[in-house]
């Protein structure tokens, strides 16, 4: 994740959070008050407490769980749509230009995610996360053009 802006504006809510794609939520950044509901929610799913979400948690990324959490705790102000959200009092989720991707939205663009695959320590994850920087820095048009084909599709 590269920060490109100051994020004091969120400084104000309750718990900000924003979208990776249209239909999935963005967890490698989200901002919080202490102990928060939502968050304790999100870990008691996690720590079996709580069922409705996956049948095997660990063997998918954070971003389908989260983005089902928000759907069961959220019914009425949540959609999978990649838009702006007042989930409730000071709880908000922005689109994807705000914390994830580049945009020509001068509101926007306080984050863009790499999607280097650096998380993953996986056997080869470091060569192929390096390949794709690579590709990003020296072709960025094949680059969001391949980004944008994988997006659609899944």
């Amino acid at each position: 994740m590269i920060i490109k802006k100051d994020l004091t504006p969120f400084l104000e809510n309750k718990m900000v959070w924003g979208f990776m794609y249209d239909n999935s939520v963005l967890t490698s950044f989200f901002g919080s008050e202490p102990n928060s509901e939502f968050l304790k929610k999100i870990l008691d799913y996690y720590a079996g407490k709580r069922e409705g979400v996956y049948s095997d948690l660990y063997k998918t990324t954070s971003n389908p769980i989260v983005t089902k959490i928000f759907e069961l705790e959220y019914p009425e102000t949540f959609r999978k749509d990649g838009n702006y959200h007042l989930l409730g009092k000071g709880s908000e989720i922005y689109p994807r230009d705000y914390f994830c991707y580049p945009s020509h939205n001068k509101k926007a663009n306080y984050m863009e995610h790499l999607f280097d695959n650096s998380w993953n320590h996986s056997k080869g994850s470091r060569v192929y996360g390096a390949m794709k920087y690579a590709l990003k820095m020296l072709c960025p048009v094949m680059y969001g053009n391949l980004a944008n084909k994988k997006r659609i599709n899944n």
